[in-house]
């Protein structure tokens, strides 16, 4: 979790206060957003590696990590407004986006509602249309949002193991971060408001299914769709449908890996986004010149 390096600083959105971190140097910028329930430091040593070649900012998104978490309705709507927010505040003009899991759902209404803003977009392991049954069921249970439970570490070392294929990742401190900000107030208010605002039984609400999913081939930004062969998370379904739905897009699959890919992959999965990243600005210089 030290990898993410730079100082804690706060924006607003919403009259609700925004953490974030920026570190590097360059003309590029690359904005990292996280997963549901997640938090700067879910980025490991991927933040410090991108840090050495362009620039990087990271947030928490409204509701997550040390960011307010006011009692609303989180819809990918809001998050992608939040997410929208925080762009015009940074004023480096365009990013390459990086989404991960739900963070690639916000990351796709972005770039569907606002391309303007987004130079290219990187996918990993993005929530889409497939949705796993455990997760339509926790629809039903609408009452746990209203509940202040606390989550402890041996139930969360549990459930983590479903998100790496390689289990030692798993350790004390990853164990420890997590436990802090999923146990903070309002956190978990936050995940099932997401989930109830998001999905019904079948799946993916229709509204957000109109408006984004559907709506794929619309995108004419470069995008870059990354997936673990082994993930038990989001299906490997979702990515390949990210895929052909994209227009021109690249995907790459890592083998032995589970939902976590950054996390497990931090070298190998840096190299590959910079590689994407240094494509597009190589042809944006030419087709200027």
């Amino acid at each position: 979790m030290s990898y993410v390096t730079g100082q804690d600083q706060y924006t607003f959105f919403n009259n609700s206060k925004i953490r974030y971190r920026c570190a590097g140097e360059g003309n590029n910028i690359v904005l990292l957003v996280h997963g549901i329930g997640g938090y700067i430091e879910e980025w490991g040593k991927c933040f410090e590696l991108i840090s050495k070649k362009n620039r990087v900012a990271a947030l928490d998104l409204i509701g997550h990590g040390l960011s307010d978490k006011p009692d609303i309705r989180y819809s990918i709507d809001l998050l992608t407004d939040n997410l929208k927010s925080f762009i015009h505040f940074l004023n480096t003009g365009k990013v390459h986006l990086v989404g991960f899991s739900l963070g690639g759902a916000v990351c796709l209404n972005l770039a569907v509602k606002y391309p303007e803003l987004i130079k290219s977009i990187t996918l990993i392991n993005s929530a889409g249309k497939q949705v796993p049954i455990h997760v339509r069921l926790a629809v039903a249970l609408k009452f746990i949002k209203q509940i202040n439970i606390k989550i402890s570490k041996r139930l969360l070392k549990i459930t983590s193991r479903k998100s790496f294929y390689k289990k030692g990742l798993i350790s004390d401190e990853w164990i420890d971060t997590a436990h802090k900000f999923i146990n903070m107030d309002g956190s978990i208010r936050t995940i099932f408001s997401i989930i109830h605002e998001s999905l019904d039984v079948f799946g993916l609400k229709n509204e957000i299914r109109n408006n984004t999913i559907d709506k794929l081939k619309e995108i004419k930004i470069p995008a870059f769709i990354i997936c673990g062969n082994n993930d038990k998370v989001v299906p490997n379904i979702n990515s390949r449908m990210l895929h052909e739905g994209i227009p021109g897009s690249r995907i790459s699959v890592f083998n032995n890996c589970g939902h976590a890919l950054h996390y497990e992959y931090p070298e190998e999965f840096t190299e590959e986004l910079l590689d994407f990243i240094e494509k597009i600005e190589f042809l944006n210089v030419h087709e200027l010149q």
